[in-house]
Formats: structure tokens, sequence, C-alpha cells
């Protein structure tokens, strides 16, 4: 999840899905963004020889200036109507309300926020570590990392947005994603870098997933 747009939900949603397909999880993806639907578009590219991975509209959002209790609740109901039918469900879109944004994360196990090393993902994360902060004040703490994503290890802003994420306390997955053609090539087929020929983009990919798999397996 990430306020910000253009840090990658999408291509990490739909590479993680394939990853967790792969392994013989059922799994499905929730598109929480009416507007694009960008994970229902991938859906229709995607060939019938991969793995399936359903997706499914499920923010139920109907005003264009606010997101009600009502429709936080509907949201709550189909996410975990869709938890009895898949072992994995992970929820794609930019909340494009701050009370949609607190739902996402209340009906969540583990929120995964991918930046960009820049200093506006930076003032972005605060804003979720405040809004993550109160909710775990008020009883709802929830396992939240953040992705580097679009990484270069050779640059020093990079390493410096790291240690700010850090100083700011927020929890960093050992795992980077860099900059790939390959992510974007595999959006456009409905694939997951996985199923590509491009193996440094599917080793880091399946690195990522396999951090991920840990932590779900302490849960």
């Amino acid at each position: 999840m990430n306020l910000k747009g253009g840090v990658g939900k999408t291509t990490l949603t739909t590479n993680l899905a394939t990853c967790f397909a792969h392994a013989g999880y059922k799994v499905c993806i929730g598109d929480i963004d009416n507007s694009q639907l960008n994970s229902k578009k991938w859906k229709t590219q995607r060939g019938d020889t991969t793995p399936e991975i359903q997706v499914f509209g499920v923010s139920g959002y109907k005003s264009q200036t606010g997101f009600s209790p009502e429709e936080g609740k509907e949201l709550a109901h189909t996410v975990k109507s869709l938890s009895k039918d898949y072992e994995i469900v992970i929820l794609d879109g930019a909340p494009v309300f701050e009370e949609l944004a607190t739902w996402m994360i209340l009906i969540s196990d583990i929120v995964i926020c991918p930046i960009q090393t820049s200093a506006l993902d930076v003032w972005t994360m605060r804003n979720i570590k405040q809004k993550i902060d109160q909710l775990a004040i008020m009883g709802s703490a929830k396992e939240v990392f953040v992705l580097l994503n679009f990484y270069n290890s050779q640059r020093r802003l990079d390493k410096d947005i790291e240690q700010a994420l850090t100083d700011l306390g927020m929890r960093i997955f050992k795992s980077r994603l860099s900059n790939r053609v390959a992510y974007k090539e595999a959006i456009i087929d409905g694939l997951g870098v996985v199923e590509t020929k491009d193996r440094k983009a599917a080793e880091e990919m399946q690195a990522l997933f396999e951090e991920i798999k840990a932590i779900i397996s302490q849960n």
C-alpha cells in the first residue's frame, strides 16, 4: 500500500501473486481502484498455460468525495469472504481516500509499502507511519514492511533514503527490486517475471517472495 502513485503497487501485486501461484497456493487479487482496475487489465492478458490467478474488484466505494464506514464494512466483508476460498488474498490499488487506506490496513494481516527512493516517498511514509501508530494505540497493530523499489545500490541517494526510513522506525525488506525492463514487459503480457527469461528479475522477485512467505509462516 502507498498513498502515492507510480511506486509499483500493481507490478508488485501481480508478481507476488504469480510467485504464490507457482508455489501451489490458491491466490487471488482484490483490486480496490475503481477508476483504473490495473490488475484486472493484467488478468485479461494472462494466457491459459499459466497458473490461475483470479482478480476481483473489491473496493465498493460509490462516491468521489469520501469513503463511508458502511463501505468499509462492505470491503471487510468482501475480503473475508474471499479468504474463505483463497489461501492468499492480495489487495492492489491506490487508496483514493484516507478512510479507505485505514480500512485496507485494518483488514490486512501484512501491509507492504513499495516506494521509490525519493524524498516524496519518505514524506508519504511518514503519513502512513502515523496512521499505523494510531491504529496500534487503538489495539490494531499490524505487520508493516517497506519495499525499496527501482533500487540502485550504487546511488548514494538510495542509501540515504534507506537510512531515513530506518530512522523513521520502518521495517525494510532485505530484498530490493531493481528498475528492470522485464517488469514492464511482464505486465503487458499478463505474466510475472518468474515466468519470463530474465533470470535476474526472477531471482530478486523470488527472494522477496521467500522473505514474505517466511513472515507469513510466523503469524
